[in-house]
């Protein structure tokens, strides 16, 4: 398995068609560290979310973003059921059923790295995380059983 870290440091797409090993004891606690800090962050208010200026939360590099892309590259890397992914990142901040939806649109405007999956692999939903409001967000991609591809959503403003 690949991870591509494209321009502007983009994390991508990373398809999960091959098998993974098994996570390590010491992945786990890392992902749990990592997790742990991000919960605290999200509840943290920012300049996107109404409130002051927060560099931790707001910045590009910031802690939350670091976060959430070190936690994207944990998530594709291993094998992550919706659940788990839950249990990392909290509840989506939305979630787009692409079998009620057509969710073409919201994948051709992710900023993928590597390949995009193919046609016939169709997504059973994506989730939305909000790195800084609705105005750049983090997005997984996954089937009827579990993360299958991650991208961002940038507004470049």
């Amino acid at each position: 398995m690949q991870l591509g870290v494209g321009l502007f440091g983009f994390i991508g797409l990373v398809s999960m068609a091959a098998a993974q090993p098994p996570q390590s004891a010491s992945a786990e606690a890392s992902a749990d560290a990592l997790s742990a800090r991000y919960l605290q962050l999200r509840k943290a208010g920012g300049h996107f979310g109404g409130a002051s200026w927060n560099g931790a939360v707001d910045a590009w590099g910031g802690e939350k973003h670091t976060l959430m892309r070190q936690l994207a590259r944990h998530v594709v890397s291993h094998p992550t059921q919706r659940t788990e992914l839950h249990a990392l990142m909290g509840a989506p901040d939305q979630v787009l059923d692409c079998r009620l939806a057509d969710c073409e649109a919201s994948l051709r405007a992710l900023q993928w790295v590597g390949e995009r999956p193919p046609a016939s692999r169709r997504p059973a939903e994506i989730a939305w995380y909000d790195w800084r409001g609705r105005h750049d967000r983090l997005v997984f991609v996954l089937d009827d059983k579990q993360v299958y591809g991650a991208g961002w959503l940038h507004a470049y403003e």
